[in-house]
């Protein structure tokens, strides 16, 4: 593959389709630093599988965690998350986070001063608001609410419409550093169920009649696992590939066949023999899985650049032991990237309403002032808000249908592809990301069914 320098410029600039592209493609580059600080943070928000931590710095709200509340949902799970971080903790610990607190202000300071550079004067030129202002404003909701300056651009809180809504915002730490391990840690070890391993998820998936992307190959150890008589057949057609263990869509590629051979994006194409080699070489690093290629449904091809768009949704189990979808959203891919559709590699993504399939308006990770709100695909002109999703119905019964038989998580975030013949599931996160949901919707997720029935799992531990 073509190796892309990552550079610090990158970071700082919170380019995340750049950052992407180059540790997707290099490992082993001349800049490791970056690297392995850009990899210590995704460490951070991994969490532990023991103990609640904080995220980067501790929350100023630890201080008055334990005074009443106002009832709400989202209340109820900060709180339940700053008085697991603080009970978890060794007396050694808690002494240790308590002087961490005096680090609050110049990190937060530092952060913001970041963020304003990144997007100050765009909100400025949108609103008319001064960057000063915008900076108290980020302190504020950092102080108040643990929403940390980033994420003060990201949900638009520079907008007065939008601030009321800072109290019900479920944070990303709050569920990657701590409470989806609190619920994991209630199932024994025995009884747990994988989404990270894709070629173990399919199997599941299999047994209990859940349509899934076929598997056609699997390549461990430098060999190639294919079906006898399959060979001809398999580099007949277009394949998609992508590590069996990974996340964001980090690694995967779509290599298209022509008479000239296999083409990765807009590489040079080489012959099919080669390939092989080339997988079987990843493959010592890392197992690959191999899948044919799949195509949007016709009602949607529009809203594709060539990548296979996929639907996110989040089921939960509910109060009687059932699973529903809470919250779902419409992602696509744009610009140079076809190969995925994810956020990580510079793609948009749209709200669906849960009950009808109606399309909101699209955007893209809101980290930096880049694509802001789009009615129509940048790409290919197709209409995006107001469009009704087809098989709609049908896409989100196979997802709560599917969350049966992965009865031991309480959370589920599923990549549904919308094909031709019906819909598929392409893969499934165990640990889903709020900020996407909260971000396209602008509507934060605690005071939805996602926040009641969160709040309600947390109270029956």
């Amino acid at each position: 593959m073509i190796r892309s320098k990552l550079r610090l410029r990158d970071v700082l600039r919170a380019d995340v389709p750049a950052i992407y592209g180059a540790l997707a493609r290099d490992e082993k580059g001349d800049d490791r630093l970056v690297r392995r600080t850009y990899r210590f943070i995704h460490w951070l928000e991994r969490g532990s599988p023991r103990a609640v931590q904080a995220y980067i710095v501790t929350p100023l709200p630890l201080l008055w965690a334990w005074r009443a509340g106002n009832g709400s949902s989202a209340d109820e799970i900060h709180k339940y998350y700053l008085r697991a971080l603080w009970r978890e903790q060794s007396a050694l610990h808690k002494v240790g986070s308590l002087l961490a607190l005096l680090a609050w202000l110049p990190i937060v300071l530092a952060m913001t001063a970041w963020s304003s550079w990144l997007n100050g004067s765009m909100v400025r030129r949108k609103t008319g608001k001064a960057i000063a202002r915008q900076a108290l404003e980020q302190l504020w909701f950092a102080a108040r609410h643990g929403m940390l300056p980033p994420w003060y651009y990201m949900f638009e809180m520079f907008d007065p419409a939008q601030q009321p809504k800072a109290p019900h915002y479920i944070h990303r730490y709050e569920l990657k550093n701590g409470l989806l391990q609190i619920l994991r840690r209630k199932v024994p070890p025995s009884d747990r169920s994988s989404t990270q391993n894709k070629i173990a998820f399919l199997k599941r998936c299999k047994r209990a009649g859940i349509r899934t992307l076929p598997k056609m190959a699997v390549v461990r150890r430098g060999k190639l696992n294919l079906r006898k008589g399959m060979r001809d057949q398999f580099l007949a057609q277009d394949l998609f590939v992508k590590p069996a263990r990974g996340r964001g869509g980090e690694g995967a590629g779509l290599w298209q066949r022509s008479v000239d051979g296999y083409r990765l994006q807009d590489g040079l194409p080489v012959p099919p023999e080669e390939l092989l080699a080339h997988l079987r070489r990843l493959s010592k690093e890392k197992t690959l899985l191999v899948q044919s290629r799949a195509r949007n449904h016709s009602a949607i091809a529009d809203l594709s650049n060539g990548a296979l768009c996929t639907a996110r949704i989040v089921t939960m189990r509910n109060e009687s032991g059932g699973h529903e979808a809470v919250c779902a959203l419409f992602r696509m891919a744009v610009g140079d990237n076809r190969q995925v559709d994810n956020f990580h590699a510079g793609g948009i993504a749209a709200p669906i309403d849960v009950a009808t399939g109606r399309l909101g308006a699209a955007t893209d990770w809101g980290l930096r002032p880049h694509h802001g709100w789009k009615t129509h695909h940048p790409d290919t002109g197709g209409l995006i808000e107001g469009r009704i999703l087809p098989l709609w119905a049908e896409t989100r019964a196979l997802a709560e249908r599917a969350h049966a038989a992965f009865e031991d998580r309480h959370i589920i975030g599923w990549d549904m592809a919308i094909l031709e013949d019906g819909p598929a599931i392409v893969e499934a996160n165990g640990g889903p990301d709020t900020d996407m949901h909260q971000r396209v919707s602008r509507d934060p997720l605690g005071n939805q069914r996602f926040g009641e029935l969160l709040a309600f799992h947390l109270r029956t531990l």
